[in-house]
């Protein structure tokens, strides 16, 4: 009951003796990144009712820890929870299509951030982890549960791969008339499956020189009358899952009257390390 709007990282580190934490009546509505971080001794009441984020999620999250997270396999996983385990946490493991070697379940302790690492192996293509619900503990105190105000969910799928995406050969040279546009079909950015499922964005980086939009299946490129010089263009696909993948590419403008002359080059979509490519499908 502190009108407590927020708290910092790791405001309890350690206190490794504390039995009780009562945090409710208050305004969180976000735990912050290790709130439970050293606090392996939490017994009697955990309790967070009351503030307008409950229940609060606790998902266990699988991240990579073998360098690139968008390299080919194999790769060594590990399970984590940003808030640090309020109590020891223990949830089944799915993959698809599922490794037969593949651990059935992972854990982290009390007070941890961090748990069960263990080792994946190669993808035949593309390979889907998740954790799945935690177990809330049903541990009473008097006629209520010790632990309240949570909720187990799902953690987020991780996506591994087995080859990276390939580069497509560059396209031909373009001849654009005056007040004509430069028509490229989004299909042919694509290096397999089909791009009738992706969400596409695409932004000029210099619109006193052209413009750009998506136009049904195509991108256009409009040259402003009179312009002439290299206009970066970017363009971005996002899949169903939502996961992106961003191209970056440079069109060259000459003006020759009556005409414009608008050259490019582009390839596959190549993610970069915060934009993974699309999977189970175009790539």
């Amino acid at each position: 009951g502190n009108t407590l709007r927020s708290l910092p990282e790791t405001p309890f580190a350690d206190l490794s003796s504390l039995r009780t934490m009562l945090l409710e009546d208050n305004a969180l509505r976000t735990l912050p990144a290790g709130l439970f971080a050293g606090l392996d001794g939490l017994r009697e009441v955990l309790s967070l009712e009351g503030n307008p984020g409950v229940p609060f999620p606790l998902a266990v999250e699988l991240m990579r820890t073998d360098g690139d997270p968008w390299a080919p396999g194999p790769a060594t996983v590990e399970a984590r929870i940003a808030s640090a385990a309020p109590f020891a946490l223990r949830t089944a493991l799915s993959a698809t299509p599922a490794p037969s070697e593949l651990v059935a379940a992972v854990e982290i302790d009390a007070g941890e951030a961090s748990g069960t690492r263990f080792p994946v192996p190669a993808a035949q293509s593309v390979l889907r982890l998740q954790a799945g619900s935690v177990a809330l503990p049903t541990l009473r105190c008097g006629e209520s549960l010790c632990f309240r105000g949570f909720a187990s969910v799902p953690g987020p799928v991780l996506t591994l791969y087995q080859l990276p995406p390939q580069p497509l050969p560059a396209p031909k040279l373009e001849s654009l008339e005056v007040g004509n546009a430069l028509r490229l079909p989004l299909a042919s950015l694509i290096i397999q499956g089909e791009a009738g499922g992706l969400r596409w964005q695409a932004s000029s980086l210099d619109e006193s020189l052209a413009t750009v939009r998506v136009v049904g299946d195509e991108l256009v490129v409009e040259p402003e009358i009179g312009s002439e010089g290299t206009v970066d263009i970017v363009l971005t696909a996002t899949d169903e899952d939502g996961l992106a993948a961003t191209q970056r590419f440079k069109v060259e403008i000459d003006f020759y009257w009556p005409a414009h002359l608008a050259t490019g080059w582009r390839g596959a979509l190549i993610p970069s390390v915060t934009t993974p490519p699309a999977t189970d499908g175009p790539q």
